[in-house]
């Protein structure tokens, strides 16, 4: 795990032990993951093709697809649903997927009015965030699997 300083001062207060995910989440969750033209998605997002040739990459793709606002489904609490959701999704991803040497990666980006998710592969040559996240205005966390 990694983070900015902006997000280090607000993950000290964190606490989602006394949590549980809102339904409307553990369903994102649930549904699990599919895999299409070489990107992995979560499967409740996924519509059908996402324009793939107009992106820069796959894992471009990947975030444009999974990605979600947490104050769509909470109202307080923003990092600490988010945690927890992010936690359940590597979870999934750890108990479901058979190639132990694919990485899931998931990025939480927390501001004043909510929080964004992220969700993407790891690989090599590719990246979403810049590699200094203290250079982001907002909260930036980025963990990934194994956990």
């Amino acid at each position: 795990m990694k983070c900015n300083s902006l997000m280090m001062k607000e993950i000290i207060n964190a606490d989602w032990k006394d949590l549980s995910l809102p339904e409307e989440l553990q369903l994102w969750v649930d549904c699990g993951f599919i895999r299409v033209d070489g990107c992995v998605f979560l499967a409740g997002l996924f519509k059908g093709n996402p324009g793939i040739n107009n992106h820069f990459d796959k894992t471009g793709i990947e975030c444009f697809v999974n990605s979600f606002h947490v104050d769509d489904y909470v109202s307080e609490r923003y990092l600490d649903y988010s945690c927890l959701f992010c936690n359940e999704i590597l979870s999934q991803w750890e108990r479901n997927n058979d190639n132990k040497a694919e990485y899931l990666n998931v990025i939480i980006s927390l501001d004043d009015f909510g929080a964004v998710i992220k969700v993407h592969m790891k690989r090599e040559g590719e990246n979403w965030l810049n590699s200094n996240l203290d250079k982001y205005e907002d909260a930036i966390l980025e963990t990934s699997t194994p956990l």
